[in-house]
Protein backbone atom coordinates (compact mmCIF):
# COMPACT_ATOMS: atom_id res chain seq x y z
CA UNK A 1 0.00 0.00 0.00
CA UNK A 2 1.73 3.42 -1.27
CA UNK A 3 -0.19 6.83 -0.37
CA UNK A 4 -1.59 8.88 -3.21
CA UNK A 5 0.50 11.13 -5.05
CA UNK A 6 -0.53 14.62 -4.51
CA UNK A 7 -1.89 16.38 -7.48
CA UNK A 8 0.59 19.02 -9.67
CA UNK A 9 -1.15 22.08 -7.99
CA UNK A 10 -1.33 20.65 -4.67
CA UNK A 11 2.58 19.75 -5.16
CA UNK A 12 3.57 22.86 -6.21
CA UNK A 13 2.58 24.07 -2.76
CA UNK A 14 4.11 21.84 -0.98
CA UNK A 15 6.96 22.44 -2.84
CA UNK A 16 6.85 26.34 -1.17
CA UNK A 17 6.36 24.95 1.94
CA UNK A 18 9.18 23.15 1.45
CA UNK A 19 11.05 25.62 -0.04
CA UNK A 20 10.06 28.28 3.00
CA UNK A 21 11.61 26.00 5.51
CA UNK A 22 14.77 25.39 3.67
CA UNK A 23 15.09 29.09 4.50
CA UNK A 24 14.19 29.52 7.30
CA UNK A 25 16.64 26.49 8.82
CA UNK A 26 19.54 28.68 7.04
CA UNK A 27 18.37 31.82 8.59
CA UNK A 28 18.68 30.23 11.88
CA UNK A 29 21.96 28.55 11.73
CA UNK A 30 25.32 29.61 13.47
CA UNK A 31 28.48 27.82 12.80
CA UNK A 32 31.78 27.82 12.93
CA UNK A 33 34.23 25.25 10.86
CA UNK A 34 37.44 25.32 9.88
CA UNK A 35 38.64 27.69 6.69
CA UNK A 36 39.34 24.55 4.37
CA UNK A 37 35.41 23.35 4.60
CA UNK A 38 32.75 24.85 3.22
CA UNK A 39 31.59 28.05 4.49
CA UNK A 40 29.21 26.99 7.16
CA UNK A 41 25.98 28.97 6.21
CA UNK A 42 26.48 27.02 2.48
CA UNK A 43 27.35 23.83 4.53
CA UNK A 44 23.63 24.45 6.17
CA UNK A 45 21.43 25.78 3.14
CA UNK A 46 22.71 22.53 1.08
CA UNK A 47 22.25 19.70 3.66
CA UNK A 48 18.41 20.96 4.97
CA UNK A 49 17.63 21.76 0.80
CA UNK A 50 19.01 18.00 0.13
CA UNK A 51 17.21 16.47 2.47
CA UNK A 52 14.41 17.38 1.00
CA UNK A 53 14.97 15.47 -1.94
CA UNK A 54 17.97 13.07 -1.99
CA UNK A 55 17.72 9.42 -3.29
CA UNK A 56 19.62 6.47 -1.41
CA UNK A 57 19.43 3.29 0.64
CA UNK A 58 20.73 3.14 3.72
CA UNK A 59 20.38 0.31 6.13
CA UNK A 60 21.83 0.87 9.73
CA UNK A 61 20.76 0.66 13.71
CA UNK A 62 18.42 2.13 15.15
CA UNK A 63 17.00 2.85 18.56
CA UNK A 64 14.01 4.53 20.48
CA UNK A 65 12.55 5.12 23.46
CA UNK A 66 9.56 2.95 24.35
CA UNK A 67 6.55 3.22 26.91
CA UNK A 68 8.23 1.80 29.39
CA UNK A 69 11.23 4.40 29.30
CA UNK A 70 13.54 1.71 27.77
CA UNK A 71 15.60 1.94 24.84
CA UNK A 72 14.53 -0.39 21.71
CA UNK A 73 16.83 -1.57 19.62
CA UNK A 74 15.91 -2.85 15.87
CA UNK A 75 17.76 -3.03 12.35
CA UNK A 76 16.21 0.08 10.11
CA UNK A 77 16.37 0.50 6.29
CA UNK A 78 15.37 3.79 4.64
CA UNK A 79 15.08 4.17 1.34
CA UNK A 80 13.95 7.74 -0.14
CA UNK A 81 13.51 8.68 -3.60
CA UNK A 82 11.44 12.15 -5.11
CA UNK A 83 10.50 13.04 -1.64
CA UNK A 84 9.00 9.96 -0.46
CA UNK A 85 10.66 8.21 2.59
CA UNK A 86 10.22 4.30 3.16
CA UNK A 87 11.25 2.80 6.62
CA UNK A 88 11.32 -0.79 7.66
CA UNK A 89 12.34 -2.00 10.86
CA UNK A 90 13.54 -5.28 11.87
CA UNK A 91 15.73 -7.90 13.65
CA UNK A 92 13.46 -6.82 16.85
CA UNK A 93 10.79 -7.88 19.08
CA UNK A 94 7.83 -8.76 16.65
CA UNK A 95 5.90 -5.81 17.58
CA UNK A 96 8.47 -3.44 16.73
CA UNK A 97 9.01 -4.94 13.15
CA UNK A 98 7.14 -2.99 10.54
CA UNK A 99 7.01 -0.70 8.13
CA UNK A 100 6.07 3.12 7.09
CA UNK A 101 6.04 5.33 4.17
CA UNK A 102 5.39 8.70 3.85
CA UNK A 103 5.61 11.44 1.09
CA UNK A 104 7.08 15.68 2.18
CA UNK A 105 3.48 16.78 2.24
CA UNK A 106 0.13 14.86 3.22
CA UNK A 107 0.48 11.36 3.60
CA UNK A 108 1.90 8.19 5.65
CA UNK A 109 1.07 5.14 6.08
CA UNK A 110 2.48 2.35 8.84
CA UNK A 111 2.12 -1.25 8.69
CA UNK A 112 2.11 -3.24 12.12
CA UNK A 113 2.04 -6.94 11.86
CA UNK A 114 2.33 -8.04 15.62
CA UNK A 115 -1.42 -6.05 15.11
CA UNK A 116 -2.52 -6.94 11.37
CA UNK A 117 -2.71 -3.21 10.97
CA UNK A 118 -2.13 -0.98 7.62
CA UNK A 119 -2.37 2.67 9.87
CA UNK A 120 -3.46 5.48 6.94
CA UNK A 121 -2.71 8.69 8.22
CA UNK A 122 -4.27 11.56 5.85
CA UNK A 123 -3.20 14.17 7.95
CA UNK A 124 0.10 15.99 7.22
CA UNK A 125 1.22 16.78 10.93
CA UNK A 126 0.91 12.93 11.33
CA UNK A 127 3.08 12.52 8.56
CA UNK A 128 7.01 11.38 9.63
CA UNK A 129 9.50 12.13 7.29
CA UNK A 130 7.69 16.00 6.99
CA UNK A 131 7.91 16.31 10.86
CA UNK A 132 11.26 15.08 11.10
CA UNK A 133 11.96 17.26 8.68
CA UNK A 134 10.16 20.56 10.49
CA UNK A 135 11.78 19.71 13.76
CA UNK A 136 15.20 20.41 11.86
CA UNK A 137 13.74 23.83 11.43
CA UNK A 138 12.30 24.16 14.35
CA UNK A 139 15.51 23.12 16.05
CA UNK A 140 17.78 25.29 14.49
CA UNK A 141 15.37 28.83 15.01
CA UNK A 142 15.44 28.19 18.24
CA UNK A 143 18.24 26.64 19.29
CA UNK A 144 22.46 27.26 18.59
CA UNK A 145 24.05 24.94 15.99
CA UNK A 146 27.69 24.15 15.65
CA UNK A 147 30.29 22.57 13.40
CA UNK A 148 31.80 19.92 16.14
CA UNK A 149 34.62 18.71 13.35
CA UNK A 150 34.63 15.64 10.91
CA UNK A 151 34.21 11.87 11.48
CA UNK A 152 33.54 8.47 9.23
CA UNK A 153 30.34 7.11 9.07
CA UNK A 154 29.52 3.83 6.81
CA UNK A 155 33.02 4.57 5.90
CA UNK A 156 32.36 7.90 4.73
CA UNK A 157 33.81 11.63 5.82
CA UNK A 158 30.77 13.46 7.34
CA UNK A 159 30.40 16.84 9.04
CA UNK A 160 29.25 16.56 12.21
CA UNK A 161 26.80 19.61 13.76
CA UNK A 162 25.00 20.37 17.09
CA UNK A 163 21.58 22.13 17.51
CA UNK A 164 20.70 22.78 20.78
CA UNK A 165 17.25 24.80 21.93
CA UNK A 166 17.78 27.80 23.58
CA UNK A 167 15.93 26.65 26.43
CA UNK A 168 17.30 23.46 27.20
CA UNK A 169 14.33 21.41 26.51
CA UNK A 170 15.93 19.13 23.50
CA UNK A 171 18.93 18.77 20.76
CA UNK A 172 19.87 17.24 17.68
CA UNK A 173 23.49 16.21 16.51
CA UNK A 174 23.50 14.60 12.61
CA UNK A 175 26.60 13.23 11.02
CA UNK A 176 26.28 14.41 7.54
CA UNK A 177 27.86 13.17 4.24
CA UNK A 178 30.27 15.25 3.06
CA UNK A 179 29.63 14.41 -0.75
CA UNK A 180 25.77 13.65 -0.77
CA UNK A 181 25.01 15.86 1.96
CA UNK A 182 22.73 13.45 3.84
CA UNK A 183 22.52 12.66 7.35
CA UNK A 184 24.62 9.46 8.02
CA UNK A 185 24.02 9.27 11.99
CA UNK A 186 21.25 11.31 13.94
CA UNK A 187 20.62 11.57 17.86
CA UNK A 188 17.78 13.39 19.10
CA UNK A 189 17.43 14.04 22.87
CA UNK A 190 14.44 15.51 25.05
CA UNK A 191 16.64 17.15 27.85
CA UNK A 192 19.08 14.74 28.55
CA UNK A 193 17.49 11.70 27.43
CA UNK A 194 18.37 10.27 24.33
CA UNK A 195 14.64 9.74 22.33
CA UNK A 196 15.72 8.75 19.01
CA UNK A 197 18.45 7.93 17.83
CA UNK A 198 20.33 5.72 14.03
CA UNK A 199 23.43 5.18 12.57
CA UNK A 200 24.18 3.84 8.68
CA UNK A 201 26.35 1.15 8.40
CA UNK A 202 25.90 0.76 4.76
CA UNK A 203 24.50 3.38 2.30
CA UNK A 204 23.92 3.24 -1.54
CA UNK A 205 23.45 6.74 -3.53
CA UNK A 206 22.92 4.90 -6.36
CA UNK A 207 19.78 2.52 -5.40
CA UNK A 208 17.80 2.88 -8.64
CA UNK A 209 14.30 1.81 -6.90
CA UNK A 210 11.04 1.66 -8.39
CA UNK A 211 8.06 3.18 -6.99
CA UNK A 212 7.11 -0.48 -5.48
CA UNK A 213 10.25 0.00 -3.09
CA UNK A 214 9.19 2.82 -2.11
CA UNK A 215 5.37 1.08 -0.81
CA UNK A 216 3.89 -0.28 2.39
CA UNK A 217 3.32 -4.22 1.62
CA UNK A 218 0.86 -6.17 3.81
CA UNK A 219 -0.81 -9.29 3.89
CA UNK A 220 -4.36 -8.98 1.99
CA UNK A 221 -5.21 -10.05 6.12
CA UNK A 222 -4.28 -7.07 7.11
CA UNK A 223 -7.03 -4.71 7.90
CA UNK A 224 -6.86 -0.71 6.92
CA UNK A 225 -7.56 1.48 9.53
CA UNK A 226 -7.74 5.59 8.29
CA UNK A 227 -6.95 8.25 10.59
CA UNK A 228 -7.59 11.33 10.36
CA UNK A 229 -10.02 14.26 8.53
CA UNK A 230 -12.23 13.61 11.58
CA UNK A 231 -11.31 9.33 11.84
CA UNK A 232 -10.08 7.89 14.90
CA UNK A 233 -8.61 4.46 15.03
CA UNK A 234 -9.93 1.96 17.60
CA UNK A 235 -7.67 1.21 20.42
CA UNK A 236 -5.91 -2.44 20.54
CA UNK A 237 -7.25 -4.35 23.50
CA UNK A 238 -4.70 -6.72 24.80
CA UNK A 239 -5.87 -8.77 27.61
CA UNK A 240 -3.23 -8.41 31.06
CA UNK A 241 0.36 -6.71 31.73
CA UNK A 242 1.45 -10.14 30.88
CA UNK A 243 0.31 -10.56 27.59
CA UNK A 244 1.16 -6.77 27.04
CA UNK A 245 4.85 -7.88 27.17
CA UNK A 246 4.78 -11.05 25.75
CA UNK A 247 3.47 -9.61 22.90
CA UNK A 248 5.13 -6.07 22.82
CA UNK A 249 8.23 -6.35 24.67
CA UNK A 250 6.68 -3.56 26.78
CA UNK A 251 6.90 -3.63 30.62
CA UNK A 252 3.77 -2.29 31.99
CA UNK A 253 3.26 -0.51 35.22
CA UNK A 254 0.35 -0.98 37.81
CA UNK A 255 -1.07 0.81 40.39
CA UNK A 256 -0.88 -1.68 43.86
CA UNK A 257 -3.38 -0.02 45.43
CA UNK A 258 -6.51 0.91 43.95
CA UNK A 259 -10.20 3.09 45.48
CA UNK A 260 -12.66 0.42 46.95
CA UNK A 261 -14.56 -1.34 44.37
CA UNK A 262 -12.54 -1.07 41.45
CA UNK A 263 -11.06 -3.75 39.66
CA UNK A 264 -8.75 -4.39 36.48
CA UNK A 265 -10.64 -4.42 33.18
CA UNK A 266 -8.28 -4.53 30.50
CA UNK A 267 -4.74 -3.12 29.05
CA UNK A 268 -5.19 -0.68 25.21
CA UNK A 269 -2.73 0.20 23.23
CA UNK A 270 -3.34 3.73 21.77
CA UNK A 271 -2.76 3.71 17.83
CA UNK A 272 0.62 5.28 16.22
CA UNK A 273 0.40 9.20 17.16
CA UNK A 274 1.92 12.27 16.15
CA UNK A 275 3.60 11.57 13.13
CA UNK A 276 2.61 7.55 13.18
CA UNK A 277 5.78 6.45 14.31
CA UNK A 278 5.50 2.65 14.76
CA UNK A 279 7.51 2.80 17.80
CA UNK A 280 6.09 5.34 20.16
CA UNK A 281 2.49 4.10 21.67
CA UNK A 282 0.17 4.94 24.78
CA UNK A 283 -0.22 2.10 27.39
CA UNK A 284 -3.45 2.34 28.83
CA UNK A 285 -4.30 -0.03 31.93
CA UNK A 286 -8.03 0.35 32.59
CA UNK A 287 -9.91 -0.59 36.19
CA UNK A 288 -14.01 0.03 36.21
CA UNK A 289 -16.19 0.10 39.13
CA UNK A 290 -19.98 -0.06 37.71
CA UNK A 291 -19.83 2.77 35.09
CA UNK A 292 -16.89 4.04 36.72
CA UNK A 293 -13.67 4.19 35.00
CA UNK A 294 -10.23 4.61 36.68
CA UNK A 295 -6.94 4.89 33.92
CA UNK A 296 -3.20 4.61 34.21
CA UNK A 297 -1.68 5.45 31.10
CA UNK A 298 2.35 4.75 30.09
CA UNK A 299 3.92 7.80 27.82
CA UNK A 300 0.99 10.60 28.30
CA UNK A 301 1.87 14.03 27.37
CA UNK A 302 2.04 16.48 30.82
CA UNK A 303 -0.32 19.79 29.72
CA UNK A 304 2.04 22.20 27.90
CA UNK A 305 2.73 25.79 30.09
CA UNK A 306 4.12 27.34 26.85
CA UNK A 307 2.53 26.17 23.71
CA UNK A 308 6.09 27.52 21.50
CA UNK A 309 8.26 25.36 23.85
CA UNK A 310 9.22 21.19 24.17
CA UNK A 311 7.27 19.01 25.56
CA UNK A 312 7.88 19.45 29.00
CA UNK A 313 8.58 17.26 31.67
CA UNK A 314 6.30 15.47 34.51
CA UNK A 315 7.16 16.18 37.87
CA UNK A 316 8.73 13.71 39.89
CA UNK A 317 5.27 13.11 42.32
CA UNK A 318 2.18 12.62 41.20
CA UNK A 319 0.42 16.26 41.18
CA UNK A 320 -2.94 17.37 40.34
CA UNK A 321 -3.32 19.09 37.63
CA UNK A 322 -6.86 19.26 37.63
CA UNK A 323 -9.65 17.54 39.77
CA UNK A 324 -9.04 13.43 39.45
CA UNK A 325 -6.37 13.86 36.96
CA UNK A 326 -2.56 13.60 38.37
CA UNK A 327 0.90 13.49 35.90
CA UNK A 328 4.32 12.15 37.25
CA UNK A 329 7.49 10.85 36.00
CA UNK A 330 8.49 7.32 37.32
CA UNK A 331 11.41 5.69 36.21
CA UNK A 332 11.82 7.75 32.82
CA UNK A 333 8.35 7.13 32.41
CA UNK A 334 5.65 9.71 31.92
CA UNK A 335 2.41 8.96 33.75
CA UNK A 336 -1.17 9.83 33.73
CA UNK A 337 -3.66 8.93 36.40
CA UNK A 338 -7.40 9.72 35.59
CA UNK A 339 -9.99 8.83 37.65
CA UNK A 340 -13.71 10.05 38.08
CA UNK A 341 -14.69 13.05 40.10
CA UNK A 342 -16.78 10.71 42.59
CA UNK A 343 -13.87 9.25 43.62
CA UNK A 344 -12.00 11.48 46.54
CA UNK A 345 -8.66 12.82 45.84
CA UNK A 346 -6.71 11.37 48.74
CA UNK A 347 -7.78 8.20 47.02
CA UNK A 348 -6.65 9.10 43.47
CA UNK A 349 -3.32 10.32 45.47
CA UNK A 350 -2.91 7.08 47.14
CA UNK A 351 -3.15 5.04 43.90
CA UNK A 352 -0.79 7.30 42.11
CA UNK A 353 1.62 6.67 44.61
CA UNK A 354 1.43 3.15 44.84
CA UNK A 355 2.18 2.60 41.06
CA UNK A 356 5.34 0.46 40.43
CA UNK A 357 6.67 -1.97 37.80
CA UNK A 358 4.17 -5.03 37.84
CA UNK A 359 6.89 -7.51 37.71
CA UNK A 360 9.36 -5.86 40.11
Amino acid sequence: MRPRKTEGRRAAAVRGIVAASVLALVAGLSLCAPASAVTPAELAKRWAANEHSAQYRLTGAFETLSADGSMTSCAVEMRRKNGWEFLRFAEAPPYYQGAQVSDQGTHAAVYVPSEERVYDFAEAARNPHAQRLSHNDRAAREGEVRYLGEESVAGRPTWRLSCSARRGAGSLEVWVDQQHLVALRWIQKVGERVSEQYSAEHVNFDPRMGDDELAVSAPDSATTVSVGQGKRADVVRIGSPSDLRAKTGVRAMIPTWLPDGFRFDTVLLAPPAQAGQVLRRRVIMRYIKGNGVLVLAMGANPPRADANSAEPQAPGEPTEVKPGVYFWVKYNVRLALIGPRDTSGADLRRCAESVDWYDR
